[in-house]
């Protein structure tokens, strides 16, 4: 029995150590290309010419929203007065206190429709009704929208982010902006993650993506279109750009751009107060509504990926749908660490040796460096945003975050078969309970 154990302890090790491996080479090639490249740095105002003039489409499904989407938009009217933009709140006939709790506001900057589906759907389903009531308001009102940005109902808009979008949209056809989760002192460990993962993504990861050339994903939010950019997909899709049957919608329509030939861009770049343009949004605080959140994630980029987005461009776009794609294998290896490190605790209590041979040592050190360097740079990427007490708590949260990620990732496989066996899928929203302050 002994015996037994001793060799499961080692090869879990073994599986463990060398995938970490494969995972710490693999974001030391982007760290590297961020640290020599620097294309995070915030950027001036482009001189692409004149920024895009005319209406700007604001479009915020909401489902289940009564508690956050009044403060919200309360807060878009605050911050673009002055602007030129219609808001588009898409809610269900089954959710009538989220209707009630938009139309209290002014009905000359916004429309809140009713679908004429019982909720949820999906986000994209929305999304969709949304789009199509926009077009039927530009018929009414014989007007066109220049611009479709999404929004969601608990977000704390930025108030430079339109003009942002107005100038960039003259060379780009989707413009994407940081994400900047807001800090919850009741949920140090689960909420805090988020500010780590997003931090450390946009700062480094979706700029070396961007110069590389790879499709930029959108996060779903802060993210604007050319109105020819979702018209192309609309007709090429039946009449609506978003695909209804995405559990990760917003991902999927950045890379479907790129294979069209249409550029998308991460923009970095302060306002008018010094601050970074940014979206600033509330995320969850309890280990359920995490695990509930990132399982959608999972399940729609890892596993629903493969088969729905394939692969597909240069090296550059394959490396980075891997680096999409490899969270249940970052999981695995995980679980894999844990069991291991308890087995090889208990063997000496047995008489047995943990493995200790030269290569073996070699492979635990390389594992090492690579952890305290990950570590350095999220303490960094955190730091930069938050920073520096937050920063050195970005460390101990890596814990908290290991632990979401093992738990969504199986129960995204779980979401995943069932979406298989039975067809169906449909909005697993994340409960918004509170309105983010202006804290970054």
């Amino acid at each position: 029995m002994l015996d037994a154990l001793t060799l499961v302890a080692n090869e879990l090790l073994l599986f463990a150590a060398w995938i970490f491996i494969l995972i710490g080479v693999d974001d030391l090639f982007v760290d590297l290309i961020w640290i020599t490249q620097r294309p995070d740095r915030e950027t001036d105002r482009p001189s692409f010419g004149p920024p895009i003039k005319g209406t700007i489409a604001v479009l915020v499904p909401a489902w289940d929203e009564a508690d956050v989407i009044g403060a919200m938009i309360a807060r878009a009217n605050q911050a673009w007065s002055g602007e030129d933009y219609h808001l588009f709140i898409g809610t269900y006939a089954n959710d009538p206190a989220t209707w009630q709790a938009a139309i209290t506001f002014d009905a000359e900057k916004q429309t809140v429709c009713v679908l004429d589906k019982h909720g949820p759907t999906t986000k994209a389903d929305c999304l969709n009704g949304l789009y199509q009531e926009a077009a039927a308001y530009e018929i009414r009102n014989a007007t066109n929208f220049q611009a479709f940005v999404l929004h969601d109902a608990e977000d704390f808009v930025d108030p430079d982010e339109l003009q942002l979008y107005r100038e960039h949209l003259i060379v780009a056809e989707m413009v994407q902006i940081p994400v900047v989760p807001q800090l919850d002192p009741s949920s140090r460990f689960i909420a805090g993650h988020y500010a780590d993962e997003f931090a450390e993504a946009h700062l480094k990861d979706l700029p070396v993506r961007q110069l590389l050339g790879a499709s930029v994903p959108s996060a779903g939010t802060g993210t604007a279109f050319s109105s020819h950019a979702l018209d192309t997909l609309a007709q090429l899709r039946g009449g609506t750009p978003f695909d209804a049957a995405c559990l990760t919608e917003d991902y999927e329509i950045g890379l479907a751009l790129g294979e069209l030939g249409l550029k998308s861009t991460f923009v970095r770049k302060k306002g008018h107060d010094g601050q970074l343009i940014a979206v600033r949004s509330h995320f969850p605080a309890t280990l359920h509504a995490a695990v509930r959140q990132k399982s959608r994630w999972i399940a729609g980029i890892a596993f629903a990926g493969w088969d729905r987005t394939g692969w597909h461009g240069n090296l550059a776009e394959h490396w980075m749908r891997w680096r999409d794609r490899r969270s249940l294998i970052a999981a695995m290896a995980i679980v894999a660490s844990y069991l291991a490190i308890i087995l090889h605790g208990l063997l000496p209590f047995g008489g047995r040796e943990v493995l200790k041979t030269e290569s073996f040592l070699l492979l635990l050190y390389f594992n090492l460096a690579t952890l305290v360097w990950r570590l350095c740079f999220r303490i960094y990427a955190t730091g930069h945003i938050y920073g520096w007490r937050e920063g050195a708590r970005a460390a101990p949260r890596l814990i908290a975050s290991n632990a979401i990620t093992i738990l969504a990732s199986f129960r995204a496989l779980g979401r995943y078969i069932r979406s298989i066996l039975t067809g169906k899928i449909e909005w697993e929203k994340t409960d918004h309970n509170l309105q983010p302050s202006a804290q970054s």
